[in-house]
């Protein structure tokens, strides 16, 4: 699965009226923030004595948390939608019966069961990433 990250996600999250006004202030910071053309996003940073990948390993540690937060928050945003897309697609079922819907219910099901697979996998790991 890949969850793409887009400038529009906070007006996502807007629309749905999500809660947590933190979760879309960190998005739209990560969004801000997000450089693809930094070397650390290309690989090319890799000696742990190198100034500037301290920098970049005690921004991510100092930060992990929120970002964890906000991916948990992403998930279960994205869970919540696809539970709402496959209702819709069960009713589109009812009335319309194809082999078309069948497989989009298939894809949304696949979808929903594999950040299902996720957020249980983060419940139980409960880890940080970052060394002390």
């Amino acid at each position: 699965m890949c969850l793409i990250v887009s400038d529009s996600l906070p007006k996502i999250l807007r629309v749905f009226e999500h809660e947590s006004e933190k979760l879309i202030r960190a998005v739209e910071e990560v969004i801000l923030n997000f450089n693809p053309k930094d070397p650390y996003w290309k690989g090319k940073i890799t000696e742990k004595g190198d100034e500037n990948t301290n920098k970049i390993e005690m921004k991510t540690c100092n930060e992990q948390p929120l970002a964890n937060e906000a991916n948990l928050e992403i998930l279960q945003l994205s869970l919540r939608v696809l539970q709402m897309n496959r209702k819709r697609i069960l009713q589109t079922l009812m009335e319309h019966p194809s082999p078309e819907i069948v497989n989009q219910l298939h894809d949304v099901e696949e979808q929903i069961l594999e950040i299902q697979d996720t957020l249980n996998k983060k419940k139980y790991s409960g880890k940080s990433g970052c060394l002390d």
